[in-house]
């Protein structure tokens, strides 16, 4: 379990540039990660 968070620590850190305690605690952030989320869903579905 441990090496699948941080697995998920790295991948959040690398996609986004930040810690997943920024993401949870910076709504600003959470909506920045998530709208960037979104664009690339929107990228690959129309692929």
């Amino acid at each position: 379990m441990k090496a699948s968070n941080e697995l998920m620590e790295k991948g959040i850190q690398q996609a986004h540039g930040c810690t997943h305690q920024e993401y949870r605690e910076n709504v600003e952030k959470m909506i920045e990660v998530e709208k960037k989320r979104e664009k690339d869903y929107e990228k690959a579905k129309a692929i």
